[in-house]
Formats: structure tokens, C-alpha cells, sequence
């Protein structure tokens, strides 16, 4: 039989950490996450230029006409 353990409260220092720690996940998420954007991306690049060349220089003309503007991935 497990005995019920009662926790000390939580300390000033130990919040920090932890938020120190949550923060750190959520920078290394957002990263991930960029770098995963980035990556498909890419690929979709490299199947449109496949599959259908005329569009895909169509795409990218438009893209570089304005970069203030959305750019076409598809």
C-alpha cells in the first residue's frame, strides 16, 4: 500500500523554474514548428515545380512581384 506523500509548498524559486522550464519548451516548440513550416513548404515547392512547371514559375513570379502580399504555395 502507497502512503499519501503531502508536498511542501511550492517556493518562489521553484515557481521560476518551472516557468523558466515551460518557457524554454514553448521557445523549442516554436522552433520546431517554424522549422517544420519551412520544410513543407519546400516540399510543396518541389512537388508543384513537378507536377505542373508553368505554375510554379507562374507562383513564384507572383511572389516576387510583391512580398508585402501573401505568397501562392500550392
Amino acid at each position: 500500500m502507497l502512503a499519501a506523500q503531502a508536498r511542501a509548498p511550492v517556493t518562489h524559486f521553484e515557481s521560476a523554474l518551472e516557468l523558466e522550464a515551460c518557457q524554454n519548451l514553448l521557445d523549442q516548440r516554436n522552433a520546431l514548428a517554424e522549422q517544420a513550416m519551412k520544410a513543407e513548404i519546400a516540399l510543396v515547392r518541389t512537388i508543384r515545380e513537378r507536377i505542373c512547371p508553368i505554375l510554379s514559375q507562374q507562383a513564384d513570379g507572383a511572389n516576387a512581384n510583391d512580398r508585402n502580399e501573401l505568397t501562392i504555395d500550392y
